[in-house]
């Protein structure tokens, strides 16, 4: 029996509060509840430390609205981590002013290079990689296929900071290009198409090198950063903030994978914005943590993994 959504989002809002969660979201309450029963929790924290700096302090904060909400709305516990990040960045770069430049810069510099200096660390952010839902996949190849004035996924991605182009980034707007002539968008092809394109993008994020329409491609550390961080991380943060669809925990297109998306969206900016955490204040860290770091990810990965299940494959 098919379910409308739309009168069912009016009878809730005009009963509120008298009201039961949709459908979906039980589903996925009960997943919370079955992995807090076995491990006694769905996230475990990285052990920050005391600060006073300002920043850091307001950083914290938002870290803590995204801790609360995470075992019911993961979608609002990535949009609080992004302000986290979105205030702790203003520590660095205090010369460019543009988020999207910030974000670039990171992938070229700290990201890169504290992943580069920490073997298991770079391992563990590896495995992270590897981990995303094939439906993150999806709306990144679809996002970055939409060449709108609105969506400026695929210029984020193929275009250095300001506009420029690098012999880095040309190569980023090959890839990308190739994987578009290959595959287009054709939903009523999607398994030919769609799902063939997300599942590369996915071995993208897997290895080091692809052959793409005859055209083989190195993908370094930097290119995955990249793409995840201005392709996928960034366009997520403005669809939720500026309310480009539905939200997804009253939608009848929701699903378990649409919370996995969020979820890992979040698992992996709380772990970049964390080794900027560490970066930052050397006296209070050292490299010690970065392994400490290192199995916390893991940790969380399996946790992530456990809550989701085949729904990350989906």
């Amino acid at each position: 029996m098919s379910v409308d959504f739309k009168k069912k989002r009016i009878v809730y809002l005009n009963n509120w509060p008298n009201v039961e969660p949709f459908e979906i979201e039980k589903k996925y309450y009960s997943l919370v509840e079955k992995i807090k029963n076995e491990h006694g929790t769905i996230f475990i924290p990285y052990p920050l430390k005391y600060n006073i700096d300002v920043s850091y302090n307001k950083t914290i904060s938002y870290m803590i609205e995204a801790l609360d909400q995470l075992e019911k709305y993961p979608n609002f516990s990535y949009e609080f981590l992004f302000k986290a990040y979105d205030c702790f960045m203003n520590l660095f770069y205090s010369n460019i002013p543009q988020i999207t430049d910030k974000n670039k810069k990171f992938c070229d510099n700290e990201w890169k290079d504290i992943l580069n200096a920490n073997i298991d660390l770079r391992r563990s952010f590896e495995n992270l990689f590897s981990s995303i839902p094939v439906k993150a996949c999806q709306y990144l190849y679809i996002r970055l296929s939409e060449k709108t004035a609105e969506n400026k996924a695929y210029k984020r991605v193929t275009l250095d900071i300001s506009g420029r182009e690098t012999i880095e980034s040309k190569k980023r707007k090959g890839l990308v290009d190739d994987i578009e002539k290959k595959y287009g968008i054709d939903y009523s092809r999607y398994s030919d198409t769609i799902r063939k394109a997300s599942l590369l993008y996915r071995y993208i994020l897997k290895n080091d090198s692809v052959l793409v329409n005859n055209n083989n491609y190195y993908i370094s550390l930097e290119d995955k950063l990249h793409i995840l961080v201005s392709g996928f991380l960034y366009t997520l943060r403005n669809d939720i903030m500026h309310g480009s669809s539905i939200s997804i925990t009253k939608s009848s297109k929701t699903t378990l994978g649409t919370f996995a998306i969020d979820y890992y969206a979040y698992l992996l900016l709380y772990y970049l914005l964390v080794t900027l955490i560490i970066n930052k204040f050397p006296t209070d860290y050292s490299n010690n943590d970065y392994c400490t770091l290192a199995k916390n990810i893991e940790e969380n990965i399996n946790l992530y993994k456990q809550l989701f299940g085949s729904e990350i494959e989906r």
